[in-house]
């Protein structure tokens, strides 16, 4: 994380759903962070939780969309092919197992 902060210029972020929401000693925020580096802009969804003990950070887990940021750095009608072909797959596999989940709650 030191690392990013270090290298991304410009960076920005935007609250997305919920924004930040705390409940007891623990937190969960959704947002959307862009930037530049090495001369590119970009942006990646960003979901983060804490746990916080006296005061201070006990527990902290981010997760980054990397399928969104794989999209955005390929390069090439190759990598595109493959990349956009990774995520039809996700979504039909994804649309599928919804399915079959709501479909046994409605």
């Amino acid at each position: 994380m030191a690392w990013l902060a270090e290298n991304i210029q410009d960076k920005t972020i935007k609250n997305t759903g919920i924004g930040i929401m705390v409940q007891g000693n623990k937190a969960f925020g959704e947002h959307i962070m862009g930037g530049k580096m090495a001369g590119v802009s970009g942006e990646i969804l960003v979901m983060g939780s804490w746990e916080f003990s006296n005061g201070k950070i006990e527990r902290m887990t981010v997760v980054l969309d990397r399928v969104m940021i794989a999209k955005q750095v390929a390069q090439g009608w190759l990598s595109k092919k493959i990349i956009n072909s990774i995520i039809k797959k996700m979504e039909i596999s994804f649309g599928y197992a919804c399915g079959k989940v709501f479909k046994g709650l409605v």
